[in-house]
């Protein structure tokens, strides 16, 4: 069977067997149907629903009538297209609502986030060529931010959530990218990742080292430049003193040609690169156990674990709705 393919990066485009569907009209429709694609993990209060798409406008009675009527659409819209018929995408009762898995739908956001969560728990210098080969299927599907041209507040923070997951599995690559080898696909990942925050000095550091790595210190001077200018232009900042160090090593043509362990996409024994006490004029560096956190290691927990927080506190807010909203109709 053809999937019904769905895409949310960028704008929002639905299609089955490959022709456009446009039969999804309402606006208010269109915006329940992605909220659910989003929020596909969990059931729905129709109240809660009804408040956050219509609650600003309506009255609770308008709003529960405005939600039916979406409801109607979406599920007009998928029995017009022939093989869909009897497709149940949505299922719903008096109380609840819920995006239902069926097997012909294709999700952008759901290859997406089942990327990052695939490597979420290692850092970009671990993964192996499968890890990297499912975070290359995920960023391809990045075709631009979520929802482009909705402000929605719920769209927004979805949004600012999945640009960070974005260039956390840029940074993952670039990782990858230095430590097989593969420095000029380093690069364009970390262009890549400029393009989404120009202002994002660990990208630059990232670059500063790949640059390094393919023996070209004019070129990673050069990308000291633009951080310096970024920072300015968009934050008014200076670049950090690690940002500096990594500038003063690179001018000295020394340790920046061995990235210290610590950093984010340092080389773990057994690299292919030289070591930095193979001129004989310097002493090797020091490097971590292979199986030691480094400091990479732990800011990458950290990462998620901020993730996995705002996701915990926007599940718990909507619990608190939904109870609220129970106690409500229990007392009316």
């Amino acid at each position: 069977m053809d999937p019904l393919r769905i895409s949310l990066f960028g704008r929002l485009h639905l299609s089955y067997g490959g022709t456009p569907l446009t039969s999804c009209a309402s606006a208010k429709a269109r915006e329940l149907l992605c909220y659910l694609l989003l929020f596909r993990d969990r059931p729905h209060p129709r109240e809660v629903l009804a408040s956050l798409l219509w609650g600003d406008h309506c009255t609770t009675s308008q709003s529960k009538t405005y939600l039916r009527k979406a409801l109607w659409q979406l599920q007009t819209g998928l029995n017009a297209c022939h093989g869909l018929e009897d497709a149940l995408l949505i299922e719903a009762d008096a109380e609840w609502i819920q995006l239902h898995s069926i097997e012909p739908l294709w999700l952008d956001v759901a290859v997406f986030e089942e990327a990052y969560a695939a490597v979420q728990d290692r850092p970009g210098r671990r993964l192996d060529a499968w890890d990297a080969h499912l975070l290359q299927r995920g960023i391809a599907v990045y075709e631009g931010d979520l929802l482009e041209g909705w402000y929605q507040d719920w769209c927004l923070c979805e949004r600012e959530r999945l640009q960070q997951l974005h260039l956390i599995m840029l940074d993952k690559l670039m990782e990858h990218c230095e430590q097989t080898g593969a420095y000029e696909a380093g690069l364009r990942y970390g262009e890549t990742s400029l393009r989404c925050d120009r202002a994002r000095e660990r990208t630059y550091q990232q670059l500063m080292r790949l640059h390094v790595a393919l023996r070209d210190r004019t070129g990673a001077l050069r990308q000291y430049a633009r951080c310096v200018a970024a920072l300015r232009e968009e934050l008014d900042v200076a670049p950090s003193a690690r940002t500096n160090a990594l500038r003063d090593a690179i001018r000295r043509d020394d340790a920046a040609l061995e990235p210290d362990a610590s950093e984010p996409g340092s080389s773990e024994p057994g690299s292919s690169k030289p070591d930095a006490s193979e001129d004989g004029d310097r002493p090797a560096r020091p490097r971590a156990r292979p199986d030691a956190p480094t400091v990479s290691d732990r800011l990458d927990h950290i990462i998620t674990l901020q993730h996995r927080l705002a996701r915990l506190h926007t599940q718990l807010q909507r619990e608190l709705e939904a109870v609220e909203g129970a106690l409500h109709r229990g007392t009316a």
